[in-house]
């Protein structure tokens, strides 16, 4: 196997942990009703339906809702590590305005990770954004992708919304 960056590894997660500073600034200074609302969905029934309080467990299947009055929503879970997952929209079709449920999977590496909603202003293209997740929603690129959200969570008519996501380890059996 090729050897590690460890540095090149190091400056990945302090950019992308730098455009998640920024971005929770931005929504901080927003006024509540500009603010995307996010909330953790369990799985029973159709739409979202806020979970316990807690972390979750890893391997876990969960929703995230997130609704907005104006624009396209983008949501992204961000890792302890710096890896980044876009859970919304998950298909050029799937682009949409409201509220927006999405399903993804805990996995113990976003311990401490965050999730980030993103209205897009009207006209507004963001090609990482775009073309970000493989079949898993991984996206290759996690430097730039944050960058073009931070950018786009800066616009004086986007909207944004962040918030913790702890997930739990399995513990080994002994």
């Amino acid at each position: 196997p090729a050897p590690i960056d460890r540095a090149g590894l190091e400056r990945t997660w302090r950019s992308v942990w730098a455009s998640v500073g920024e971005i929770e600034k931005r929504t901080a200074a927003l006024p509540a009703s500009q603010r995307v609302e996010i909330t953790l969905c369990t799985l029973d029934g159709p739409g979202c339906v806020a979970r316990d309080a807690g972390p979750l467990q890893d391997g876990e299947s969960y929703r995230v809702g997130a609704s907005a009055s104006s624009g396209r929503i983008v949501i992204s879970v961000v890792s302890a590590q710096g890896a980044v997952r876009q859970v919304f929209p998950v298909d050029a079709a799937e682009e949409a305005s409201g509220t927006v449920v999405a399903e993804a999977t805990a996995r113990w590496q976003y311990d401490e990770g965050r999730v980030v909603a993103i209205t897009l202003p009207s006209g507004i293209v963001l090609p990482e954004v775009a073309r970000a997740r493989d079949a898993e929603g991984k996206v290759a690129d996690p430097v730039a992708y944050m960058k073009e959200l931070e950018a786009a969570a800066l616009q004086p008519s986007a909207t944004a919304g962040v918030i913790p996501l702890a997930v739990r380890q399995k513990q080994a059996v002994k």
